[in-house]
């Protein structure tokens, strides 16, 4: 019997310039956080003249997005578009 286990951590974090002028007119901050643990288990054997293979595998996955952005403000300073 083997067993194979497995913990990843990813942070993810990216500020974009969405209207990819020199100016710094839109931009939109846009994160990923990330769990995943994995567990599997095998089994090679022998029974007679048959020989098998089998096994079992798991996997849990949490992923939370975050995206913020702010848009093209107006001569008044009134915000035109955004997202959240």
């Amino acid at each position: 019997m083997k067993s194979l286990s497995a913990y990843r951590k990813n942070i993810n974090r990216v500020n974009i310039d969405s209207d990819d002028s020199d100016q710094s007119i839109t931009h939109v901050f846009q994160g990923e956080d990330q769990d995943q643990t994995s567990q599997e288990l095998s089994l090679v054997g022998n029974f007679g003249r048959l020989s098998f293979v089998t096994g079992l595998y798991y996997l849990h996955e949490k992923v939370n997005t975050h995206r913020n952005g702010a848009g093209l403000r107006s001569r008044g300073g009134s915000l035109i578009s955004t997202c959240h």
